[in-house]
């Protein structure tokens, strides 16, 4: 519990900023446009993404990477049936549809990984490394 507070601590003074709220707003507000012009130059009204352009995108999947909290591994998207597949399709063009992502693909597991030394005592000599899910 000690080492968790003292990374947390260091976490949370490393990343610390006064204007959070002011670059999450303009960062919010900058991708909503990003994703608007996108649908309206490359997509109808339905933003609808196609099976072929979900099956390249799995087929760039790195096996060795580990699954998100969500505990689906590249590894069965890429041996995933074409049913499981059309689910997926449908869950990504609802998303875009509504802009919005499921709660579950937000949340994130953090480790923190060493950058040089492996059995450093100092906080300061590791890096925290964020898992999402694979979806």
């Amino acid at each position: 519990m000690e080492k968790v507070e003292l990374f947390g601590k260091l976490l949370d003074e490393t990343f610390k900023d006064k204007n959070l709220n002011n670059y999450d707003n303009k960062h919010k507000e900058k991708v909503e446009e990003e994703v608007a012009n996108y649908l309206t130059k490359e997509r109808s009204n339905e933003a609808s993404f196609k099976i072929s352009e979900l099956e390249q995108a799995i087929n760039k999947l790195n096996i060795s990477l580990a699954p998100g909290p969500d505990n689906i591994h590249n590894l069965y998207l890429i041996n995933s049936s074409d049913d499981f597949r059309k689910l997926i399709l449908d869950l990504l063009n609802l998303s875009a549809r509504t802009n919005a992502l499921p709660n579950a693909w937000k949340i994130t597991r953090i480790s923190m990984i060493p950058k040089k030394k492996a059995n450093s005592t100092s906080p300061k000599d590791y890096r925290p490394v964020s898992v999402t899910s694979c979806l």
